[in-house]
C-alpha cells in the first residue's frame, strides 16, 4: 500500500497499491482525483521507475505524446485534444513524417492536430 484513505467509510483502505512480480511493477490507483494528489502520485511513479520524457519539460494540458520504436528509429505521436493551438519545447531535432521537415526547439500543434515525429 502506497497511500490510504484518511476518512469516511474508506478510512485505512488502500488508495494506491503496488504489486511487484519478477521484473515488473503494477500500480493500482483506486480513487478519482484530477488535482495535485494525482499529479504527485504519477510524478513519484515516473521518478521511481526512471521514466522521463525527452520531448519537453512539461506537456501542456490536453496534449499527449506516445512513442513507438522499430528498433532503429523512435516514432513520437503528438496529439492535441484542445480546441485551440498549443506549443511546447522540444529537446533535440525530430523529422516530421508528414511535412518531411525538421522540427526543433518549439513545436506547435493546432486544434485537434496530430503530428508523427521520427528520431
Amino acid at each position: 500500500m502506497l497511500a490510504k484513505y484518511k476518512s469516511d467509510f474508506y478510512k485505512d483502505y488502500p488508495a494506491v497499491t503496488l504489486n511487484i512480480s519478477g521484473k515488473g511493477k503494477a500500480y493500482y490507483i483506486a480513487f478519482r482525483d484530477t488535482g495535485d494528489f494525482s499529479d504527485d502520485i504519477v510524478a513519484d511513479i515516473l521518478k521511481d521507475n526512471d521514466i522521463t520524457c525527452d520531448l519537453s519539460d512539461d506537456l501542456p494540458y490536453g496534449v499527449t505524446a506516445h512513442s513507438r520504436t522499430d528498433g532503429k528509429y523512435d516514432y513520437i505521436f503528438l496529439e492535441n485534444y484542445n480546441s485551440f493551438s498549443k506549443q511546447f519545447k522540444l529537446h533535440g531535432n525530430y523529422f516530421n513524417i508528414e511535412t518531411e521537415e525538421i522540427e526543433s526547439d518549439v513545436v506547435c500543434l493546432g486544434a485537434y492536430e496530430v503530428k508523427v515525429l521520427k528520431r
